[in-house]
């Protein structure tokens, strides 16, 4: 099968034109920009001509990258509906060009001149995507598919009578636990990210995109080492924590790439061993490091990382290469009355493994609920469908999410009332927070477990202790049992069960992004002040012969070397947030200063004296601040 792979390259650029299940006339994709008008809460969409530069561009993009692949899926998958008798017509592939920032799965628009269409699937793009360079990690070569994913994923096997509940109140990321659904849907779309990644039919562009992958392969050990140090060295301004809203999603993005290829997911995240509990949540979320100790399986099934693993490792496995029996395919054809022929002439094998997940799907997965987990419906499904490919598909469920057994246990969610939480894991300060903290005791690591007010850590511990070394546990009274919990501690545990109605209550965060930028520039000047302080220390009692000082001359001086503090700390910022090393950029400016003062004070020793170690000073605080 591993031979085979490298072919699939070589092989995608033909599947359009030579694949008989569908007519060229229903094969369409339709280009969308809004109006700006909302019509019975359904936004307006107009149809881009075909004669401007920006369908040109956007067909570009489909028409010629793996996009095209995951689109002759979609259609694949609605032919499938309709022959279930579940749908009527084959609709087009609607793209929108907007400026929501991302990308997004959507259903239901009014198109301008036709009218609502309150089913109907569309991808939102922001419309740079489509313009910007296609050969980078996360182009619209991947972003495309990877929200494609999502719309397929929802048309096999939503189910409107069951309504989709969450509990997690972490915004989802490639390592962060949040739960079954979320980690399933978003697991899912991600390792087609991967299939677009690596077998992207246009050489040049895949190439580029394995180039981009070594640049932020290059750029992230000082990443990840400069934010290690933001939390665990002391007297740090933050500097990472600062910017992680401009370098986070190109190390997600590298993890979703990596850690689905070598299984590094599978393991739990680095964690500090002191700090606030929030610190210590915001930290272990970032996924900067993987341990040793592997996810128990409540947890890699509430990853989706994991899911992500799991679907990539099929890819590599011999199931694409198992094909059915021909009347299988028949459910794919647009012609039900012809014969299906040979299947390996219809279908690639990728193809092939796509449509036997269809099936598996759409007949035992539930978008909006489970009773167990989307990934174990799945799983179960898989083995009923195809009986014979049971141990394969076991063997590399095992692998990514452990243990053999099937056995989960059941969800037991906390709410922490009170707790400001961080919403975003890129997010170090805080700009964006719930009052609330939620989390399943059978998923909780020590972070979640010192949310709980009046819970010590060693409390903590204990209760984890006795997960480990028992099993997991069947409700929140036996956990407020475990022997060693003071009093106090586990009134507080069960004082921690969930509120429903109080969840229930709690208004939607807003993603603010001008406050994602101006909150680290507010909390680096707030740490910065007592630095301050001890520059005008320095500066005003460094031994010397000196005139008595008049308060305009204290208060020009303490001036000065206030703004020139800022603009050390201006220069460490925008060191921190260029490509390369960002001490190759911040000591020539501290040089270029260095110089500046020894010109301008140079018939003044004592001023000359002074004004080199505060500056000298106030480069090692930068540069500490860096490392």
């Amino acid at each position: 099968m591993k031979a085979l792979l490298p072919c699939l390259a070589f092989l995608l650029p033909l599947l359009a034109s030579s694949q008989p299940t569908l007519p060229d006339s229903l094969r369409r994709i339709v280009i969308l920009r809004p109006t700006g008008e909302t019509i019975d809460g359904l936004p307006e969409m107009a149809i881009v001509p075909d004669t401007s530069l920006l369908y040109r561009k956007a067909r570009q993009a489909v028409g010629h990258t793996f996009a095209r692949e995951i689109v002759e899926l979609y259609f694949l998958a609605q032919v499938y509906l309709r022959n279930k008798g579940e749908r009527e017509t084959i609709e087009p592939a609607y793209l929108a060009l907007t400026q929501n920032q991302g990308g997004y799965a959507r259903f239901g628009f009014h198109l301008q001149d036709v009218g609502a269409m309150p089913q109907t699937p569309y991808v939102d793009i922001v419309e740079k995507t489509v313009e910007a360079p296609l050969g980078r990690l996360m182009s619209f070569t991947q972003l495309y598919p990877h929200e494609m994913g999502h719309v397929i994923y929802r048309l096999l096997s939503s189910d409107s009578t069951r309504e989709q509940t969450s509990r997690c109140v972490d915004m989802h990321y490639f390592s962060v636990m949040t739960d079954y659904g979320t980690a399933f849907n978003e697991g899912y779309a991600e390792h087609i990210e991967n299939a677009a990644r690596r077998y992207e039919p246009n050489d040049s562009i895949r190439a580029e995109i394995m180039a981009d992958i070594r640049k932020v392969q290059e750029k992230q050990p000082r990443w990840k080492r400069g934010f290690e140090h933001d939390f665990r060295w002391p007297l740090r301004l933050g500097y990472y924590k600062a910017t992680m809203v401009l370098w986070y999603q190109q190390l997600e993005d590298l993890k979703r790439y990596e850690q689905a290829i070598d299984g590094m997911v599978r393991f739990k995240n680095i964690s500090l061993e002191k700090g606030s509990a929030e610190d210590r949540l915001t930290f272990r979320n970032s996924g900067l490091y993987p341990t040793s100790e592997p996810r128990n399986r409540p947890q890699a099934l509430a990853t989706e990382g994991a899911v992500s693993l799991f679907f990539t490792r099929l890819f590599d496995s011999r199931l694409p290469g198992i094909y059915r029996e021909p009347s299988f395919y028949r459910q794919f054809l647009y012609d039900t009355t012809r014969q299906a022929g040979n299947p390996e002439e219809l279908f690639s094998p990728w193809q092939n493994l796509y449509l036997k997940e269809f099936v598996v799907l759409h007949d035992f997965v539930t978008f909006e609920h489970s009773n167990s987990a989307q990934a174990l419906d799945f799983l179960e499904g898989y083995c009923q469908s195809f009986p014979d490919e049971k141990e394969a598909i076991e063997q590399i469920f095992q692998a990514a999410f452990g243990e053999s057994h099937r056995y989960l246990p059941p969800e037991i969610w906390l709410l922490v009332k009170g707790h400001e939480h961080r919403l975003l894991a890129l997010d170090a300060f805080g700009a964006i927070t719930v009052p609330v903290y939620t989390f399943d005791i059978n998923r909780a690591e020590l972070e979640d477990l010192l949310t709980v007010p009046g819970l010590s850590e060693e409390e903590a511990r204990t209760i984890l202790k006795r997960r480990w070394e028992n099993g997991f546990f069947n409700s929140l009274e036996e956990a407020g049992a475990v022997e060693g919990l003071s009093p106090e501690g586990r009134k507080a545990l069960l004082a921690s069960a969930f509120d429903e109605e109080y969840f229930e209550s709690l208004p939607e965060p807003e993603l603010d992004i001008t406050a994602l930028i101006t909150t680290p520039v507010k909390r680096l000047l707030l740490y910065a002040l007592p630095y301050l302080a001890l520059i005008w220390l320095l500066a005003f009692t460094l031994p010397g012969k000196e005139k008595r000082l008049s308060a305009k001359a204290i208060t020009r001086r303490a001036l000065g070397y206030g703004l020139l503090w800022l603009l050390f700390i201006t220069a460490g910022l925008g060191a921190a947030v260029v490509s390369s090393g960002p001490l190759a950029w911040f000591l020539p400016f501290l040089a270029v200063v260095l110089i500046m003062a020894a010109l301008i004070f140079r018939k003044r020793p004592l001023r000359l004296k002074r004004s080199l170690v505060v500056i000298g000073v106030m480069g090692l605080l930068i540069t500490y601040n860096l490392l």
